[in-house]
Formats: C-alpha cells, structure tokens, sequence
C-alpha cells in the first residue's frame, strides 16, 4: 500500500499556525470525574454468579456526558509498559463471554454517578485457576457539540481488570538456576 505524503508550503504553515495559536471561540473543558479503580478480584467456584459494581463520578461543574461500558480481553507487553485489548473471549483464560453489564450505555449530568453492575455467570464446567478481562467505560462522543469549528476533542475512558480465580488455585515456580558474583 503507497504512504501518504502531505507537502505544505509557507503560506499553508502560516494558516496552520494561525489556526493553531488563535484563541479558541470557547474550548472545551477537559472532562474531570472519578471512578472506583480499584481492580474486580473474586475467589469463585464454577456455577457461581457474581455482581460487582463499578462507579465514575462527573465533576460538578462538568457538561453532561454519555459514556459506554464493554468488556474484553486485555494483556500487558512483555516489558509491562503498554496493556492491549480485543474482544472478548480471545485469550483462553477470558472470563469476559461470561460477564453481563447493567447499563450499557447511560447520560451523566454533572455531579451525577455512573453505576455500572458487572454479573459473572461462572460456568459450571470449569477447570480451576485463573481468568481475567477488562471493565472499559469510555465517554461516547457528541456530534452536536461540535459546532462548525474544526479542532481535536480528547473523550475520556477508563479501564480496570476483572480477575477471577477459580478455586482450587494452585500456584506454583520452578526455579532453574541461580547465579552469584563473587565479587560482591
């Protein structure tokens, strides 16, 4: 597939820098909430069915705001630096296809709280050990809010794992060398 390539000469640096640095008509606020970050971890058994709850709060002087709530699964780098998402029940240890949200989509108005209830149906031919997805809420953007100005809205989302562990865990390391240096 050909790159693209964008060629602009002075007078079009000029108009994006005049764009850049004009005084915005009336820029957004940036959006500010909190929310219960705090990660899901439940101790479960097959056939069980759990409900947990997840809150984010919009500030009182915010607009109002529509977020939307998914689940799906998610995994850190090797370097642990960067996490990565895809659909649910992608990863083998994806508890994700068993979780159901209530609601999926709601309106926040300021100093309102978004609850969202997350239920668990644990299948009942299970085998034990560990399973995880991600809890995403992420503000649905307004088409209307735009106006006939051009410019970049950042929308706010807000990810936090789910683990379950499914009993009996066992855990367990194998340690394969172990290297030491005399000179300390």
């Amino acid at each position: 597939m050909p790159g693209f390539l964008l060629s602009i000469g002075p007078a079009g640096w000029l108009a994006l820098f005049l764009a850049w640095t004009a005084p915005a008509a009336q820029a957004p606020k940036p959006r500010a909430f909190s929310a219960t970050l705090n990660t899901i971890k439940v101790n479960t058994r097959p056939g069980q069915v759990l409900t947990r709850q997840f809150q984010l709060t919009l500030e009182a002087d915010q607009s109002p705001a529509q977020f939307k709530a998914k689940v799906e699964d998610w995994w850190r780098s090797q370097d642990g630096l960067q996490s990565h998402y895809a659909k649910p029940g992608t990863l083998q240890h994806s508890c994700a296809p068993w979780a159901s949200l209530n609601p999926v989509e709601s309106a926040v108005g300021p100093g309102q709280t978004l609850t969202v209830r997350v239920t668990i149906s644990v299948p009942r031919e299970l085998a034990p050990g560990g399973y995880w997805c991600a809890l995403t809420v992420d503000e649905v953007p307004n088409p209307a809010a735009a106006g006939n100005e051009v410019g970049v809205r950042f929308l706010a989302s807000v990810s936090t794992g789910i683990f379950l562990y499914v009993d009996p865990v066992e855990r367990q390391a194998t340690i394969e060398s172990i290297r030491t240096d005399a000179e300390r």
